[in-house]
């Protein structure tokens, strides 16, 4: 598997844990907070997730957990809250995570997979403690005798830098989870709000290329990016982007690479076009690269499919689905984007859907042979309607 951790992030821990006060608080920390799983596991509001009474849940916490190389038992719960991220109680070695009934009513399934990925990262790589004295740095300075505002404040400064790094590597933790850059950027996003504006760029733009930019436009960047604070959700989606477009990335994972580029491509002198027009230009272009580069077909597939556009979504649905073009298997983004698709009437996502719900992909897609059926005819009254705009096939 890939080294995902961000690469600034170990050395802003060795800064932070050697300092003395951080040490006291620490060991103030854990002497108060060492068993707080048992007030995750004894609040009435909350349901632990089993395998018998929440099944498609665990199995996605299963699939991340797997995908991250991860083997620990680490007990999940849900509560009843309006709070988006979800919540690691505990320290390093004992703790729990707690999940908002939000993010079940919010996330698709590969979001929520990258949102499961997102926090083992965090307990795979230690942040667990630190996190949580965080959120609690205030009271813990307050209740350590002898230590100074001025070196209290140098501490919590340093914890924050950490943090940020620390969240830099959850992402992409989340990215290796969902197999699919899609499905990070929707998590981020969503869990955001409208956070993720950079200076009226919409947030599915916000990493426009340089080299794309006149002469002009590359010095206000430049004086943007330097003068004006950006926005940290921001920040780490074009951090994410930034990884998901290197070089080591495109070694690990076809699919994550391509999805990273797959957004950029939207700037490629396109940015006049309404997100329909947009999506079938790339969608065409794609179709005609397939045979002499197939890597840049695959960045504007993603690029299309990114704008909405059916025919696009249902065929990069089917090249998860099959494993097709250098793209590893991920049947839970693939069946995202044919209900996608389908939903807006796109006719082989209808039939490949239909075809699926017949057999049934176990916790995935459970089998529904009269869902399928209607689904297999539904795409016959519109499958020849969408004919012309499927030209991969």
């Amino acid at each position: 598997m890939i080294d995902y951790r961000y690469p600034e992030e170990k050395a802003a821990l060795h800064e932070l844990v050697r300092r003395k006060e951080f040490q006291a608080a620490l060991k103030l920390f854990e002497k108060i907070y060492a068993d707080a799983t048992d007030f995750a596991r004894l609040q009435g509001r909350n349901f632990r997730v089993t395998k018998a009474a929440q099944p498609r849940l665990h199995y996605l916490y299963r699939l991340a957990a797997r995908r991250l190389e991860f083997r620990e038992e680490v007990p999940m719960y849900l509560e009843l809250s309006h709070q988006f991220a979800p919540k690691i109680y505990g320290t390093d070695g004992k703790c729990a995570v707690v999940l908002s009934s939000t993010c079940l009513e919010t996330l698709t399934d590969p979001e929520l997979t990258a949102m499961f990925g997102s926090a083992i990262s965090h307990i795979q790589h230690g942040h667990v403690k630190y996190l949580n004295m965080g959120n609690l740095a205030d009271e813990l300075f307050l209740s350590i005798p002898f230590v100074g505002s001025a070196a209290a404040m140098m501490v919590k400064a340093l914890l924050v830098q950490w943090r940020k790094y620390a969240e830099f590597t959850a992402d992409r933790g989340a990215a290796v989870a969902a197999g699919d850059a899609q499905a990070v950027f929707g998590y981020l996003s969503k869990s955001m709000g409208t956070s993720a504006v950079f200076h009226g760029w919409p947030r599915e733009d916000c990493r426009r290329p340089v080299e794309s930019m006149s002469k002009a436009e590359r010095m206000v960047y430049q004086l943007l990016a330097e003068d004006i604070p950006v926005p940290f959700g921001v920040l780490r989606l074009e951090k994410l982007r930034e990884w998901l477009c290197s070089q080591p990335c495109r070694r690990f994972s076809r699919s994550l690479y391509c999805g990273g580029m797959g957004e950029t491509a939207a700037w490629a002198g396109t940015s006049a076009l309404n997100p329909a027009d947009r999506g079938k230009r790339f969608y065409q272009e794609s179709a005609a690269l397939f045979q002499t580069d197939p890597e840049r077909a695959m960045i504007l597939l993603y690029a299309a499919a990114s704008c909405g556009y059916g025919p696009a979504q249902d065929y990069l649905g089917r090249c998860y689905i099959n494993g097709a073009h250098g793209i590893g298997k991920n049947d839970l983004a693939g069946l995202q984007l044919l209900k996608e698709a389908a939903r807006k009437d796109c006719g082989q996502a209808l039939s490949t859907l239909g075809t699926l719900m017949l057999k049934g992909a176990g916790t995935i897609l459970p089998k529904d042979e009269s869902l399928g059926r209607r689904l297999i005819e539904r795409s016959k009254i519109v499958g020849d309607r969408g004919k012309k705009d499927e030209v991969h096939d």
